[in-house]
Protein backbone atom coordinates (compact mmCIF):
# COMPACT_ATOMS: atom_id res chain seq x y z
CA UNK A 1 0.00 0.00 0.00
CA UNK A 2 2.71 2.51 0.97
CA UNK A 3 4.68 1.69 -2.18
CA UNK A 4 1.61 2.48 -4.26
CA UNK A 5 1.09 5.81 -2.46
CA UNK A 6 4.77 6.67 -2.86
CA UNK A 7 4.65 5.84 -6.56
CA UNK A 8 1.53 7.98 -7.04
CA UNK A 9 3.17 10.90 -5.25
CA UNK A 10 6.30 10.65 -7.37
CA UNK A 11 4.22 10.59 -10.56
CA UNK A 12 2.78 13.97 -9.58
CA UNK A 13 6.20 15.59 -9.28
CA UNK A 14 7.33 17.70 -12.25
CA UNK A 15 9.80 15.94 -14.57
CA UNK A 16 12.17 18.92 -14.51
CA UNK A 17 12.33 19.08 -10.72
CA UNK A 18 11.33 22.02 -8.64
CA UNK A 19 13.25 25.26 -9.22
CA UNK A 20 14.20 27.24 -6.14
CA UNK A 21 11.75 30.11 -5.91
CA UNK A 22 12.12 33.26 -3.88
CA UNK A 23 9.69 31.75 -1.40
CA UNK A 24 11.86 28.63 -1.10
CA UNK A 25 14.97 30.79 -0.64
CA UNK A 26 13.21 32.72 2.13
CA UNK A 27 12.13 29.46 3.72
CA UNK A 28 15.73 28.21 3.68
CA UNK A 29 16.87 31.47 5.32
CA UNK A 30 14.23 31.09 8.03
CA UNK A 31 15.21 27.46 8.60
CA UNK A 32 18.84 28.49 8.93
CA UNK A 33 17.94 31.21 11.45
CA UNK A 34 15.80 28.77 13.43
CA UNK A 35 18.61 26.23 13.48
CA UNK A 36 21.11 28.87 14.62
CA UNK A 37 18.77 29.93 17.42
CA UNK A 38 18.38 26.32 18.61
CA UNK A 39 22.07 25.52 18.48
CA UNK A 40 23.14 28.81 20.04
CA UNK A 41 20.78 28.16 22.94
CA UNK A 42 22.78 24.99 23.54
CA UNK A 43 26.19 26.58 23.04
CA UNK A 44 26.78 30.29 22.35
CA UNK A 45 29.87 29.45 20.29
CA UNK A 46 27.61 28.15 17.55
CA UNK A 47 26.52 31.73 16.90
CA UNK A 48 30.12 32.65 16.06
CA UNK A 49 30.29 29.67 13.72
CA UNK A 50 27.01 30.74 12.09
CA UNK A 51 28.39 34.20 11.32
CA UNK A 52 31.38 32.58 9.63
CA UNK A 53 29.37 29.98 7.71
CA UNK A 54 26.50 32.25 6.60
CA UNK A 55 28.21 33.46 3.38
CA UNK A 56 28.73 29.83 2.33
CA UNK A 57 25.12 28.99 3.12
CA UNK A 58 23.91 31.94 1.05
CA UNK A 59 26.16 31.16 -1.89
CA UNK A 60 25.04 27.52 -1.80
CA UNK A 61 21.41 28.66 -1.84
CA UNK A 62 22.09 30.96 -4.78
CA UNK A 63 24.17 28.50 -6.80
CA UNK A 64 22.89 24.96 -6.41
CA UNK A 65 19.99 23.91 -8.59
CA UNK A 66 17.56 21.14 -7.71
CA UNK A 67 15.94 20.97 -11.12
CA UNK A 68 17.17 17.39 -11.60
CA UNK A 69 19.77 15.10 -10.07
CA UNK A 70 22.34 15.66 -12.81
CA UNK A 71 22.07 19.43 -12.62
CA UNK A 72 22.17 19.34 -8.84
CA UNK A 73 25.37 17.26 -8.86
CA UNK A 74 26.93 19.55 -11.43
CA UNK A 75 26.04 22.75 -9.58
CA UNK A 76 27.16 21.30 -6.22
CA UNK A 77 30.56 20.41 -7.71
CA UNK A 78 30.85 23.84 -9.30
CA UNK A 79 29.93 25.47 -6.00
CA UNK A 80 32.50 23.36 -4.15
CA UNK A 81 35.24 24.29 -6.61
CA UNK A 82 34.40 27.99 -6.57
CA UNK A 83 33.43 28.64 -2.96
CA UNK A 84 35.09 25.93 -0.88
CA UNK A 85 38.60 26.10 -2.26
CA UNK A 86 41.05 27.67 0.18
CA UNK A 87 41.69 30.74 -2.00
CA UNK A 88 37.94 31.50 -1.82
CA UNK A 89 37.39 30.49 1.79
CA UNK A 90 40.17 32.59 3.27
CA UNK A 91 38.79 36.00 2.24
CA UNK A 92 35.25 35.00 3.17
CA UNK A 93 36.22 33.77 6.64
CA UNK A 94 38.52 36.76 7.14
CA UNK A 95 35.66 39.13 6.30
CA UNK A 96 33.36 37.35 8.76
CA UNK A 97 36.01 37.50 11.47
CA UNK A 98 36.65 41.18 10.73
CA UNK A 99 32.94 41.85 11.02
CA UNK A 100 32.77 39.97 14.34
CA UNK A 101 35.75 41.83 15.71
CA UNK A 102 34.46 45.27 14.72
CA UNK A 103 30.79 44.85 15.60
CA UNK A 104 31.15 42.98 18.89
CA UNK A 105 33.45 43.22 21.89
CA UNK A 106 34.92 39.77 21.23
CA UNK A 107 38.49 41.12 21.18
CA UNK A 108 38.30 43.54 24.11
CA UNK A 109 35.93 41.52 26.31
CA UNK A 110 35.61 37.91 25.07
CA UNK A 111 33.41 36.95 28.01
CA UNK A 112 30.65 39.27 26.77
CA UNK A 113 30.21 37.41 23.48
CA UNK A 114 27.95 34.82 25.10
CA UNK A 115 25.60 37.62 26.18
CA UNK A 116 25.70 39.20 22.72
CA UNK A 117 24.89 35.86 21.09
CA UNK A 118 22.03 35.25 23.51
CA UNK A 119 20.59 38.69 22.79
CA UNK A 120 20.73 38.22 19.05
CA UNK A 121 19.16 34.77 18.96
CA UNK A 122 16.77 35.41 21.83
CA UNK A 123 15.10 38.40 20.22
CA UNK A 124 12.92 37.35 17.26
CA UNK A 125 12.81 40.89 15.86
CA UNK A 126 16.60 41.02 15.57
CA UNK A 127 18.25 39.63 12.49
CA UNK A 128 20.90 37.01 13.11
CA UNK A 129 22.44 37.67 9.75
CA UNK A 130 24.88 40.12 11.25
CA UNK A 131 26.40 40.24 14.71
CA UNK A 132 25.72 43.05 17.16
Amino acid sequence: MSVLVSSMCQEQLPASGVPVSRQRFTQMQQSFQHYVREQTARNFKFWIFSVIIRPLFESFNNTVSTRNVEEMCQTVLTWLEQKCALPSLRPSVLESLRELSTTTSILSDPTSISKAAAEVVGEPSLSIQRPL
